[in-house]
């Protein structure tokens, strides 16, 4: 059996659950609750969830996952284990977007069942891990300590080799890595000629010869005010009868003086020592990347707990539009409705005829753009169902009768209501805004860049509704895109 401790397990399989105990067990993780739910006839994993979050004994909740019939309830698991300040670190399997393939829409492609599961972990700042090793390392760095919110790392290594490595994984979790200041780099230089004195700082294996180096590097990185966190390689050094316990003596050293800042040593040394650095706060990995991914881990919780949730939009403010259920809308049906909900769009006319497409386009004003209106066809420019630039009545005349012909050549099926006629803007970037109806967590809001380019780039951020103002500027500013909308090289 485990130690007694305070972090819980809870699993939909009993099998994983079972292996979890076990794999747990070896790593001396103390546990306050093990539970498995199996096929859920009654008990499900967000009941668990729930219940743990309030258990004054648990501070972590570690989840595998396989599905969710429930979401609603899920929903309110995840947010009482948020306002109890309970860190959640989740398994959940199933990575393929079943039913992508049959999407109608660009969004419905982008959104499927994973995505969705994503955004919600990203709102209630839920942590994915993506191995078993993760699971553990994180959810072990969460129930020994936590992190300041600001995601500035310092490396500290007796391996040039190793902090280059740590400093790839810091970057790949979105850590800054601050150098030092200059005065600070010369008092390491003035220690140790050869050293690498910016970040990572590298002290060389010649800390062996005078310890003191060790501590010295330590106060000059945490008293520096640039980092929020420090991971410390010092190699096989915690084995050794006479440097192991000299770090250890330095780490404890270290908690005291700086108790705000995490830290996180990496190296293999006896489970009483590793003890006595776990009861002081400080972690203990004997693997480089996993101690950064940890790290990042919390700087995630840290940001998330920050953040200060701003009220949504009043809902009683937004006039309803029935729709039919299955009712697919033309493009000028779903401006109207978006329009009707307070949302700006293009001024558009429904035509019929030539002569009411030339009237539009001169009442709209040249140039214009003219697309074939119909609910059966999703993506138009396709089938030649896009004409732009049109700057005058011949062409607009022209534009027309080449639409209706292309549809019905090309999708002779679909029934035509007319064509839409609307002002030809230039400039600026084209991003797709949608929402998706999600059979477990019902509708969600995806953005992103759009045009042609949505499906194949999938540069997108995606939320389960509603979403208040600041998670949405949170969704633009994950887009890997998102320097071009500040302007980019003109």
């Amino acid at each position: 059996a485990p130690p007694a401790g305070s972090i819980a397990i809870v699993s939909q399989s009993g099998a994983f659950g079972a292996y979890a105990l076990q794999m747990a067990t070896r790593r001396g993780l103390g546990l306050s609750y093990w539970a498995t739910t199996g096929n859920e006839g009654d008990i499900d994993v967000a009941d668990c969830i729930e219940w743990v979050a309030n258990d004054p004994s648990t501070k972590v909740i570690l989840s595998y996952m396989e599905g969710c019939r429930d979401g609603d309830k899920l929903r309110h698991a995840f947010s009482v284990a948020r306002d109890k300040g309970k860190p959640i670190v989740i398994i959940k399997v199933g990575r393929t977007e079943a039913g992508g393939a049959a999407a109608a829409s660009h969004t419905a492609a982008l959104s499927g069942e994973d995505a969705v599961y994503d955004a919600l972990f990203r709102q209630y700042g839920v942590y994915r891990a993506n191995s078993m090793d993760e699971f553990f390392a994180v959810g072990y760095a969460a129930s020994v300590t936590r992190m300041p919110a600001g995601g500035r790392l310092g490396i500290m290594t007796v391996s040039g080799g190793v902090g280059a490595l740590m400093a790839d994984e810091a970057s790949t979790c979105g850590f800054e890595l601050p150098r030092m200041p200059h005065t600070a780099q010369k008092a390491l230089r003035d220690m140790v000629p050869f050293c690498g004195p910016a970040n990572p700082v590298d002290i060389t294996g010649h800390f062996q010869n005078e310890h003191q180096v060790f501590d010295k590097a330590m106060d000059l990185m945490a008293g520096s005010g640039l980092f929020d966190g420090l991971v410390i390689f010092a190699a096989a050094t915690g084995l050794s009868p006479v440097f192991g316990p000299r770090v250890h003596e330095s780490m404890l050293r270290a908690r005291q003086k700086y108790p705000e800042m995490a830290t996180a040593l990496v190296t293999m040394m006896p489970d009483d020592m590793r003890q006595t650095l776990d009861d002081a706060g400080c972690l203990i990995y004997e693997e480089p990347s996993l101690a950064v991914r940890a790290m990042a881990a919390l700087n995630f919780f840290a940001g998330h707990a920050a953040r200060v949730r701003t009220p949504s939009t009043d809902a009683s403010a937004v006039a309803e539009v029935a729709i039919e259920p299955g009712q697919t809308l033309n493009e000028h049906q779903a401006l109207q409705l978006l329009k009707g909900a307070g949302i700006a769009t293009v001024d558009t006319q429904l035509v019929s005829d030539e002569q009411s497409a030339v009237d539009a386009a001169m009442q709209i004003g040249y140039p214009v753009v003219m697309k074939i209106a119909s609910a059966d066809i999703g993506h138009k420019s396709e089938i030649g169902g896009v004409q732009l630039n049109i700057r005058d009545a011949a062409g607009a005349q022209a534009a027309f009768i080449r639409l209706m012909k292309n549809a019905r050549q090309h999708r002779p099926d679909a029934v035509l209501v007319g064509v839409v006629v609307a002002p030809m803007l230039t400039g600026g970037i084209e991003m797709i805004l949608g929402t998706n109806q999600d059979p477990v967590f019902g509708p969600t809001v995806l953005c992103g860049l759009g045009g042609i380019a949505a499906e194949a780039l999938r540069d997108v951020a995606l939320r389960v509704a509603p979403v208040d103002l600041l998670q949405a500027r949170e969704m633009i500013d994950e887009l890997q895109a998102r320097s071009i909308l500040d302007g980019f090289r003109g």
